[in-house]
């Protein structure tokens, strides 16, 4: 910050537009991980679509760091609350309410996938939900 400066330090970005900071460091944190994964199961398809274990392996591989993630993602959120305030829901923000949905409904999605969901576990294979096997 330049002296004589009256911006808050937390208006580092020199936003205009009513987007906080932190919304805007989450954004682009969330679509890091994102893209690392789209690209990780993108290369996965590609190099290992001849061997299915393998392809399961590494996407169990993924999945599991992904799910620890979100589970720390959660605790780290409500550890960082006012301890008052983490089980009065009406008191949180629209930020907070947007992690914590958006976290635990991956987060069931990637259970769901251990558990057998859009998988054909007879055989290592994903199902293919576009066009019928033959």
């Amino acid at each position: 910050m330049v002296h004589g400066d009256t911006r808050s330090s937390r208006d580092w970005v020199g936003n205009t537009q009513g987007i906080s900071a932190e919304a805007l460091v989450l954004t682009v944190a969330v679509l890091i991980v994102a893209f690392l994964n789209l690209s990780i199961t993108h290369c996965t398809r590609w190099y290992f679509a001849h061997d299915p274990a393998v392809r399961q392996l590494i996407y169990q591989s993924l999945i599991s760091v992904i799910v620890l993630g979100d589970v720390a993602h959660i605790a780290a959120t409500f550890f960082a609350m006012e301890p008052a305030m983490r089980w009065r829901l009406g008191s949180w923000s629209t930020l907070t309410w947007t992690t914590v949905l958006s976290t635990v409904s991956a987060l069931v999605t990637r259970i769901l996938w251990y558990c057998g969901v859009g998988r054909d576990n007879r055989n290592g294979r994903e199902r293919n939900w576009k066009r019928k096997e033959r």
